[in-house]
């Protein structure tokens, strides 16, 4: 954690992008977290399964809203090669989120019974959020202007 706060110190500009990217996460997960909640309990799919999808779905509305938005200056590159990158750090994303429902999952269910599920999913995309936007913004976003973009 001392390390996140250090690099955005460092780099005032990407608070303000973190701050935008989080705003568009809460699209992303509301479409992440509903689907996977209407998969599992409407529809009895198995956690894995819905989970890659819901995941699929969110990674992206997330892409097209932090194009347009967040890094709408990093053009140096092609919408094609950044979605490329995006989708590379998000397998990467979805593999960690996934290990980490599964994981959650196991551990809560004594606790939470039909909740866990849900409960471990929120959990694990909080976590995966951070390699999300620092990934992207060291990789696929990389040519974003370190000056205060404009909202």
């Amino acid at each position: 954690m001392k390390t996140v706060v250090a690099m955005l110190r460092r780099r005032p500009n990407d608070l303000h992008r973190f701050t935008k990217f989080l705003m568009v996460g809460v699209s992303s997960t509301l479409i992440d977290v509903g689907v996977f909640t209407i998969l599992v309990q409407a529809f009895a799919v198995a956690t894995l399964p819905a989970n890659i999808l819901s995941y699929s779905l969110g990674v992206a509305d997330n892409f097209l809203l932090n194009r347009a938005w967040t890094y709408r200056d990093a053009r140096r590159k092609s919408a094609l090669t950044q979605f490329g990158q995006f989708l590379a750090i998000n397998i990467v994303g979805l593999c960690l989120n996934s290990l980490l429902v599964l994981m959650f999952s196991a551990t809560l269910q004594p606790w939470l019974g039909a909740s866990a599920a849900l409960t471990a999913k929120l959990i694990s995309t909080a976590v995966v959020m951070f390699w999300n936007f620092f990934a992207n913004r060291l990789w696929t976003f990389n040519d974003a202007s370190l000056r205060p973009a404009s909202s």
